[in-house]
């Protein structure tokens, strides 16, 4: 296996899963996400391509075999002046092939990032995880993190 970061030519593998990611989402609150089967693929490639050469963006690949078996994507997060910590490292999506799952990639798409976070001189990396996602917080949380706010909202 090897963990490299996105290259543009990676768009259509990174969408597929991507496409597994945000299906799997909705199913946890169809109300707030959309996956519209058609027009997922361009917009989600559209978002990579932009997204991918930025350098305060990071989009990393695993590949076994010649092909993409997971992503991460992650940002550099500015918070407000009056924060003492001025900018973060923020994971923003993970997904692993399903067929490729329990081995140890996600964990290493993640430590690979957290080396990445901390060349770019930042001490934190923080996430969202959707409450329903048992499988992503068990992850998350066994790789050292832990809640640290709550993301309210409200239905108006």
């Amino acid at each position: 296996m090897i963990i490299r970061k996105a290259l543009l030519e990676d768009i259509p593998a990174i969408t597929n899963l991507g496409e597994s990611l945000t299906a799997l989402h909705k199913g946890f609150d169809p109300e707030y996400y959309t996956f519209d089967e058609e027009g997922f693929s361009a917009s989600f490639s559209d978002w990579l391509n932009s997204q991918i050469p930025l350098p305060s963006s990071l989009f990393l690949v695993s590949i076994e075999n010649g092909k993409v078996i997971g992503f991460l994507s992650g940002f550099i997060k500015y918070l407000f002046p009056w924060y003492k910590i001025k900018k973060v490292g923020h994971i923003s999506f993970t997904m692993i092939d399903e067929n490729f799952r329990g081995r140890g990639i996600g964990r290493s798409l993640f430590f690979e990032a957290a080396g990445w976070f901390k060349q770019q001189d930042l001490n934190y990396i923080e996430l969202y995880a959707n409450e329903k996602n048992s499988m992503g917080l068990e992850f998350w949380k066994s790789c050292g993190f832990s809640d640290f706010q709550k993301f309210l909202r409200k239905k108006i």
